[in-house]
This record gives structure tokens, C-alpha cells and sequence, in this order.
């Protein structure tokens, strides 16, 4: 199986190489998506004609290892993760595309680890602190302090709702350790970065209008990015935002193409 090893913890990190002779785009998905979700999100399947596809298993989710102590999640401990699996495929840099999580992480790889990028595609996500208020981080927040296994979470949420099978399999088998984790970890830790000013990387980064946990912190960190481009997409929220990918996909395809 594939994994690679991070550097500073030994960590092992899982992923799946799609192959392909065009430009490697690494794709990390939401808290609590492993790879099959990724697939499910469709952008890999989008863009696989022109592009390597590379998805990876956040630590803490699917076949990555899953530490339990917030320490262990710390965004340059994650940072190292995605350039474990770059290092791992003997890649110098690549594309990133991530979304929610992802896109969290990938603001991280911004600050950490420039040099290893191409370009840096971010969905619905800020590299701010947390707003404990805003009400769907709130929400997460209690849900995660409500109970202590994946059911009790998802209760706590509203439950499922409208999904198929497959998604209530691998949702349920999510460490709830590991993903409180995780998420208490990035809780704590305050803003990714104190200077976008001073990236030199080509950014994209949108999020749905009605996302009101995080619109205005990605239109802010777009602002502040040189050249970065900002994407509003109007009338959706922050899932809609990932789940309606003709909405994006066009931005891109064309960010991607003229970087």
C-alpha cells in the first residue's frame, strides 16, 4: 500500500497516485472525507484527462495513521504530511487543490512550504483563527463535546439526512478520537499565518456567499494574497459550495491552465 513517512514524527500518510503524464494536483477533501470522498467529490474525475491526480488521506482519517492528542495536529506537523507524499513520489512541486479542511491545511502548505507549490486551489476555508461563534463552527464545536463515537456526533449534527450507504459507511468509520483531535487542535492554534502579504504563489480561492462561517475571511485572505483570485459563488453554502463542483469547476480549469 502507498504511504509515506513524515519526516519530523514518522507519521505514515496515505495516498493514491492516479498516474498520468500531465502536472501533479495533490487533492485533499474535508474533516472527516477519507480518499473515497475525494473521488466522490468529482474534481479528480474533472480533471484527470489533463492532469496527475494525487489524493491523500489526512492524518486522522481513512488509512493514514490516527494519533489521538491534539499535538500531533498541528499545521506544520500536517504540512510535513503532504510534503512526505510529494517526497515519497519524487515530485519538486505540484498543484493543490483543497477543500474545507483542505483548504486549511493548504494554507499551511502556503506558509510552510512555498517552494513545493505550483499554485494553491482553496475552498471555504480562512488561514484565520477559528471564529468560536460563527454558528457552524459552534455547532462542530458541541457536537464533538456532546458525545464521544462517530453516531453520537453525527446525532448531534442532525444526523445524516439524504445520503447513500456508502457515505454513512465511511463517515461511521471515522476514528471520533482522532477527528476531535484534529479539530481542537486547529481550534487552539490561532491563524495560520500573520503575513499573506508576502506569499508568492499563485492562489484561488472561493466559498459560497451563504457560507457564513467563512466567506468573508477567504474574500479577506484573497485580498490580502498578492494576485490571488477570489471566487464568490453566489446563493450557496459552505457544502454546496464543494458538492456543486460545475459551479467552480470552469475557475479552475482556467486558474490551473495559466499557472
Amino acid at each position: 500500500m502507498p504511504f509515506a513517512h513524515n519526516a519530523v514524527d514518522s507519521l505514515r500518510v496515505y495516498f493514491e497516485d492516479d498516474g498520468g503524464d500531465g502536472p501533479p494536483i495533490v487533492i485533499l477533501n474535508g474533516l472527516g472525507d477519507p480518499i473515497a470522498s475525494s473521488r466522490r467529490w468529482g474534481i479528480s474525475k474533472c480533471l484527470a484527462a489533463g492532469y496527475r491526480i494525487i489524493l491523500v488521506d489526512h492524518r486522522g482519517h481513512g488509512q493514514s495513521d490516527k494519533p489521538h492528542t491534539p499535538e500531533a495536529y498541528t499545521t506544520p506537523l500536517r504540512v510535513a504530511d503532504v510534503v512526505a507524499v510529494l517526497d515519497a513520489l519524487h515530485i519538486e512541486r505540484a498543484h493543490f487543490i483543497g477543500a474545507s479542511w483542505g483548504a486549511r491545511l493548504l494554507f499551511g502548505v502556503g506558509e510552510h512550504a512555498r517552494g513545493r507549490t505550483r499554485s494553491l486551489t482553496m475552498g471555504g476555508q480562512t488561514p484565520f483563527a477559528m471564529n468560536r461563534e460563527s454558528q457552524g463552527v459552534r455547532m462542530v464545536t458541541q457536537a464533538f463535546a456532546s458525545g464521544s463515537s462517530m453516531a453520537d456526533f453525527l446525532d448531534a449534527l442532525g444526523g445524516f439526512g439524504d445520503v447513500d450507504a456508502e457515505v454513512r459507511s465511511y463517515t461511521l468509520a471515522n476514528d471520533f478520537d482522532a477527528l476531535a483531535a484534529a479539530w481542537h487542535a486547529a481550534m487552539e492554534e490561532g491563524a495560520v499565518t500573520e503575513d499573506l502579504v508576502k506569499w508568492d504563489v499563485p492562489c484561488l480561492i472561493y466559498a459560497g456567499s451563504e457560507d457564513l462561517d467563512f466567506f468573508e475571511g477567504a474574500k479577506r485572505a484573497a485580498a490580502e494574497i498578492p494576485g490571488a483570485r477570489f471566487v464568490a459563488l453566489e446563493g450557496l453554502s459552505h457544502l454546496e459550495a464543494h458538492e456543486n463542483v460545475e459551479d467552480i469547476l470552469p475557475h479552475m480549469k482556467r486558474f490551473l491552465e495559466e499557472t
